[in-house]
């Protein structure tokens, strides 16, 4: 991928201009790498983290796939994140069938969850470490989940930490 467009948030694009500019570029790439990758989905499947992570100015992001026949949510993508963070979601892989899971939550509902500070926010015993070990290991607090859906069509859930 190239360097890309400019960071959509710079001070002087009062008008957007920048920003809409950065969101085409992004598109233009990903459906660029659609038609060249129709038996592998991996260049795809990391050129939306790289899209995402630029426009959203988050270093760290994970791409999560549903796979129906498991029922879990597996890590596909990754961007920025520590080996320490995937063993996490290798040993543990997110049910698709447990809203306490924000990822899953967020593709069963079909919408965005934002939490400006994930460490904050209630959490189950069960699953405490776990977010622990996030918060710790990639010491970020911002957290979007955002989900591939519609027409009840439940495809993943981009992720990007702060």
């Amino acid at each position: 991928m190239s360097n890309g467009p400019p960071s959509p948030h710079q001070p002087d694009d009062v008008n957007g201009s920048a920003t809409l500019r950065a969101y085409a570029e992004a598109t233009r790439e990903i459906m660029r790498l659609v038609a060249e990758s129709r038996h592998d989905e991996q260049p795809v499947f990391d050129a939306i983290l790289e899209a995402a992570g630029r426009l959203c100015d988050a270093p760290l992001a994970l791409l999560g796939i549903a796979d129906e026949a498991a029922g879990t949510l597996p890590l596909r993508a990754h961007r920025g994140t520590s080996a320490e963070l995937l063993r996490v979601f290798e040993e543990r892989p997110i049910p698709l069938d447990d809203d306490r899971f924000p990822a899953s939550r967020c593709l069963n509902r079909a919408e965005v969850l934002h939490f400006p500070d994930f460490s904050k926010e209630p959490v189950p015993a069960d699953l405490a470490p776990m977010r622990e070990n996030t918060n710790a290991s990639e010491r970020a607090r911002t957290v979007l989940f955002i989900p591939i859906a519609g027409n009840d069509l439940k495809v993943g859930v981009i992720v990007l930490y702060r």
